[in-house]
């Protein structure tokens, strides 16, 4: 990302040797952001490793930081092989890591969502789970709710591929504000 302005500046860090510990390093990312300027932050994006960093309890951190402050990001990926993804900050490549640039000045910005994914089941019950892996849907392994849904031919494929291969062809997407209730997506 190139940025410029006469009137806008951007603060870049880096928090590292972040998986298990993310909602301190979401909170010492928010703060070595803070000691940077004295102006207040209009926005934060944030990039963090997508296989062994949870970026909710980054998120989490860096609110408690910075309430009030727009954060949007996404995590990186290695196009499904799960062996390992990268950040960047200023001219050093990292893994297990969360990069955040900030905002100051008169930025104008506008944050849409949008996944592109449609329902293919009703509301289900995360019943447990542990960090972001979810274990059981409806008190039943969570791979009982993909058998159901997802057809016979990719449950064959079930033993010929990982669940989170799975995963990513079929979704299981949350409500917002909440983290118990899920539906399986399809594009």
């Amino acid at each position: 990302m190139m940025f410029a302005s006469n009137t806008i500046k951007c603060h870049a860090t880096v928090v590292t040797d972040v998986t298990g510990n993310e909602l301190v390093a979401g909170e010492a990312l928010a703060n070595q952001l803070l000691d940077q300027t004295e102006e207040p932050l209009e926005l934060v994006i944030i990039h963090s490793d997508g296989l062994t960093v949870n970026p909710s309890a980054v998120l989490r951190g860096i609110k408690k930081a910075l309430p009030g402050t727009p954060v949007v990001g996404g995590s990186a990926g290695d196009d499904g092989q799960y062996k390992s993804t990268y950040q960047y900050c200023n001219g050093e490549t990292y893994s297990s890591a969360v990069v955040a640039m900030a905002f100051t000045g008169p930025i104008k910005f506008a944050i849409g969502v949008r996944h592109g994914w449609s329902p293919i089941s009703g509301f289900r019950t995360v019943t447990r789970s542990e960090g972001s892996v979810v274990h059981e849907i409806d008190h039943q392994p969570a791979i009982k709710l993909y058998e159901e849904f997802i057809g016979e031919a990719e449950v064959a494929k079930l033993t010929e591929v990982t669940l989170a291969e799975i995963a990513l062809s079929y979704p299981i997407g949350m409500m917002p504000q909440s983290i118990a209730t899920s539906t399986i997506l399809r594009r």
